[in-house]
């Protein structure tokens, strides 16, 4: 909206608002997604008053706590995957997270919590330039183009994902963000390759 809005006129936006206003207005009044809020709340009152910790949104909080624990522990490097799971362990025999979550071997569900507690404050830099630098290309060269504007749309989605799951602990969130990435890139690098051709 803000690349483009020299197209928006004031009605059209305002026509836009009330639009998606109305839209997610009747969405949160379906039966499905009000059941799941309501599900999520009973989960963070459960959480907060120690009555039951091993929910779906339990278990996220604690494998989430259990991050930033490892990571206290091994700042710079992290602790390798072996040695998350051998810290979120002893963790759950500690009481700070729930001893059932501390037998989990999976993932934190958060892809920037995993990568500081397996591989530090290096891993979690990685990360960042894995995102930042193709989102500083496409904003860098040629803005206002829609190839340029759909690259930086997919990178800051994937940020957000990274924000409830672990995208890059699965082959098939490699596979897509770097194909993306690649599909959406070679227009604008092949482009500007070619202008710095002319020049030369």
């Amino acid at each position: 909206f803000y690349i483009n809005r020299d197209l928006l006129n004031k009605k059209m936006f305002t026509f836009l608002m009330i639009t998606f206003s109305l839209v997610f207005g009747a969405l949160s009044q379906t039966k499905f997604i009000q059941d799941r809020l309501d599900q999520g709340i009973d989960n963070i009152q459960d959480y907060s008053d120690n009555s039951n910790k091993y929910t779906s949104l339990g278990i996220r909080i604690d494998l989430w706590k259990s991050a930033i624990g490892t990571f206290n522990e091994h700042p710079i490097l992290g602790s390798g995957t072996e040695g998350r799971i051998e810290s979120r362990k002893s963790q759950g025999e500690s009481g700070y997270i729930d001893i059932k979550t501390s037998k989990l071997r999976y993932h934190a569900h958060n892809q920037y919590l995993e990568n500081l507690s397996v591989y530090g404050i290096v891993g979690f830099t990685t990360l960042l330039l894995l995102f930042l630098y193709p989102l500083y290309i496409f904003t860098r060269k040629e803005r206002n183009s829609i190839i340029s504007q759909l690259g930086s749309i997919h990178i800051v989605m994937m940020m957000g994902y990274c924000l409830s799951q672990s995208v890059f602990n699965h082959n098939s969130g490699i596979i897509y963000y770097c194909l993306m990435l690649v599909i959406l890139a070679s227009p604008i690098l092949s482009a500007s390759q070619k202008a710095g051709n002319k020049n030369d």
